[in-house]
């Protein structure tokens, strides 16, 4: 279920909106994944675990340098399907 959670930004706090989504690769699907949602945005970040949950391959040499809010990290590409709100999308 969607919902607001508070973050900190510049020392007050901004409420976002949470939504469920799920991920696909192959036939393996992640149960309902709470998720901050960028509707322009070009790529999406996943933790991990869910590359690990579903068995998707990470190829060293298709990595990335990104920067968020913690510091730069190393970044894998890979290509998965996801469904919001039960609409698949791609």
């Amino acid at each position: 279920m969607p919902h607001w959670t508070p973050f900190e930004y510049e020392r007050s706090v901004v409420y976002r909106p949470i939504i469920p989504i799920n991920l696909r690769y192959g036939r393996r699907e992640s149960n309902d994944i709470g998720s901050l949602i960028d509707s322009g945005a070009q790529d999406t970040v996943f933790d991990m675990v869910f590359a690990d949950e579903l068995n998707i391959p990470l190829i060293d040499t298709d990595t990335t340098q990104i920067v968020l809010g913690g510091g730069e990290l190393t970044a894998y590409r890979a290509h998965v399907r996801f469904q919001v709100a039960g609409i698949q999308g791609f």
